[in-house]
């Protein structure tokens, strides 16, 4: 199973998270990451261009969604 959902910070369109296979991916979007005011969701997440991986990402998102499972 695989879904993507849009991350959202206040009224700001951040980023995506994405799950495959079992596993969380987020990635900024490149026009949050140009804004001069960008904030980090986390210090698990500081601004960056490339994608975190589900080390980086599960600790974030799982508990604000419940349990995260590939089934």
């Amino acid at each position: 199973m695989a879904g993507k959902l849009d991350v959202w910070l206040f009224a700001d369109r951040v980023g995506t998270l994405e799950l495959t296979e079992g596993r969380l991916n987020f990635r900024y979007r490149p026009d949050w990451l140009s804004r001069p005011a960008a904030m980090p969701l986390s210090g698990y997440l500081p601004l960056q261009a490339e994608t975190f991986d589900d080390h980086h990402t599960r600790p974030f998102f799982a508990p604000q969604t419940g349990q995260v499972t590939g089934a």
